[in-house]
């Protein structure tokens, strides 16, 4: 089993960690937490600059318009949790450890012996051992 400590919680509360995360549901939150840290950093840019033009004076104004100037030279990078650079680490680790036989599920128990994906290794879809890596999610007992 991996050590993972950080959790993500999901839309409806349930806690997951991020290990046991499939490929789609970790880029989708990654993506997600992106479009947040974004929208925020333009928000408070646009807050910053709308402060530096109602201000009076040339030192007031002069102040306002150096503060606005150092959020502008930041960027959403600087707006995302600490959970999306976990994130990113696994999703790093996934790509360097990936099997490109299997997809790291194993092979389909019946037909053509294809890659299954995590939707069906979640579901119990019978599986042989990868060649390549040995991944075998749900073993199968015939074939």
């Amino acid at each position: 089993m991996r050590k993972q400590t950080k959790l993500w919680t999901t839309r409806d509360g349930t806690k997951i960690r991020i290990c046991d995360m499939s490929n789609i549901h970790l880029k989708n939150a990654m993506l997600m937490l992106q479009r947040t840290a974004e929208l925020t950093f333009q928000t408070n840019l646009d807050a910053a600059y709308s402060f530096a033009s109602g201000c009076r004076g040339d030192m007031a104004s002069y102040c306002a318009e150096q503060a606005a100037d150092e959020i502008g030279h930041e960027d959403w990078r600087s707006y995302v949790t600490d959970i999306y650079w976990a994130m990113q680490k696994d999703m790093e680790r996934r790509e360097a450890t990936a099997c490109t036989a299997c997809l790291g599920y194993g092979l389909r128990a019946w037909g053509d012996a294809s890659p299954i994906g995590h939707m069906e290794a979640r579901d119990g879809c019978p599986t042989l051992a990868c060649p390549e890596c040995g991944a075998n999610a749900n073993p199968s007992t015939g074939r």
